[in-house]
């Protein structure tokens, strides 16, 4: 029973300090390009890859398939991004093969993105699509994240348009996930935001809102957030223990 113990102790403190480690990351955009002069808020902005203006919706994204339709993370759980609120939410709904749609709702004075990851936290170069607002207009990137960097890439979303509503960003567009990521099996899933500079397109520093493990194609996937500290699971293993032994 001990050994047991032990192993379970050393499996949920690996998970807290991964969740620690992705939680804490921040992010800038870069590529070939001059440094913003503000040394509180560093930034580049990318010289090589023209932006992409979204078209205006015809649709918004919504909550009402998820769990049949579409696979959905957000936070807090109740997420209802059609009613206009402050939550954060993304959907994945599975077109054919590597081929998924997916759903960006979130609340940033600049941009929004999801970042996908097949390791146990993100910035293993990992693909990262972002939906910008420019001048009340979305204006779409793709990017992969490497240890704390954003690199442009040429690749592009399919399908896409978007609206800005206030701080409120929406977007949905069709991706071809990379070949690393198979049958999108146990990825890890972060929403980002950040500031956008519309004037020279500089991207600033992403926070990541939130990490969930999920099977984008599933879309019954059950999605676990992290966000226990060390402590924290060691006082549940702690419980466990005493509850066993009573």
């Amino acid at each position: 029973m001990y050994t047991r113990l032990i192993i379970t102790v050393l499996i949920v403190a690996g998970v807290a300090v991964n969740t620690a480690t992705a939680q804490s990351i921040r992010m800038v955009a870069q590529s070939n390009s001059t440094t913003n002069s503000n040394p509180t808020s560093t930034t580049q902005a990318s010289t090589t890859q023209a932006l992409n203006t979204v078209g205006a919706f015809t649709t918004s994204v919504f909550n009402s398939g998820c769990g049949a339709q579409q696979l959905c993370l957000s936070q807090p759980s109740s997420c209802d991004p059609s009613t206009g609120g402050s939550c954060d939410f993304i959907y994945s709904q599975q077109l054919s093969g590597q081929n998924y749609q997916l759903g960006l709702s979130g609340s940033s004075a600049g941009y929004i993105a999801v970042v996908l990851s097949t390791a146990g936290s993100v910035g293993n170069n990992d693909t990262t699509y972002i939906c910008a607002n420019n001048n009340s207009v979305v204006q779409s990137f793709v990017a992969y994240l490497i240890g704390n960097v954003l690199h442009m890439t040429p690749l592009g979303m399919n399908s896409m348009n978007g609206s800005v509503k206030g701080n409120r960003i929406q977007c949905i567009f069709n991706a071809m996930l990379p070949t690393r990521c198979p049958r999108a099996l146990n990825l890890q899933v972060g929403f980002l935001t950040g500031s956008y500079n519309a004037t020279n397109g500089t991207l600033g520093f992403p926070t990541v809102i939130f990490q969930k493990s999920a099977n984008l194609s599933n879309a019954a996937s059950h999605a676990i957030t992290f966000k226990q500290s060390l402590t924290e699971a060691v006082l549940i293993v702690m419980v466990a223990q005493r509850l066993t032994m009573s």
